[in-house]
């Protein structure tokens, strides 16, 4: 009886593990939500706009197939993601002539978070 139970018992543990971990991480990257926040990178000059979003981009789809952050316990896959997500919308924006300063405080932010994250 004792064996029937605690599978359920370890996944309810896990559950619950798995939902605080993520809170955590909302936790660590409020500060890109609050709508205070503004990257410096809207003030650059487009080409080296351009350069630094691409950057942050190439840097987060490294980090988020490298195999010990993929099978670690850490954030720093989600972040990783995250900012790859943001960076690359905000490419998108770029490539069709718009500089979508939201979307590139966004992708800053991600990517400090992540950068935070691996150091």
């Amino acid at each position: 009886m004792l064996g029937r139970k605690l599978p359920t018992f370890a996944v309810a543990i896990a559950m619950s593990l798995g939902a605080a971990t993520a809170v955590q991480a909302a936790d660590i990257g409020g500060q890109c939500f609050t709508g205070e926040y503004r990257s410096g990178l809207v003030n650059y000059a487009r080409p080296d706009l351009d350069a630094e979003v691409q950057k942050r981009y190439d840097q987060a789809v490294q980090t988020s197939e490298a195999e010990p952050v993929i099978y670690s316990r850490r954030h720093l896959w989600t972040w990783a993601n995250e900012t790859k997500v943001s960076c690359g919308k905000a490419i998108g924006f770029l490539k069709s002539n718009e500089i979508n300063e939201e979307q590139i405080t966004q992708c800053d932010c991600f990517y400090g978070i992540m950068f935070y994250l691996a150091n």
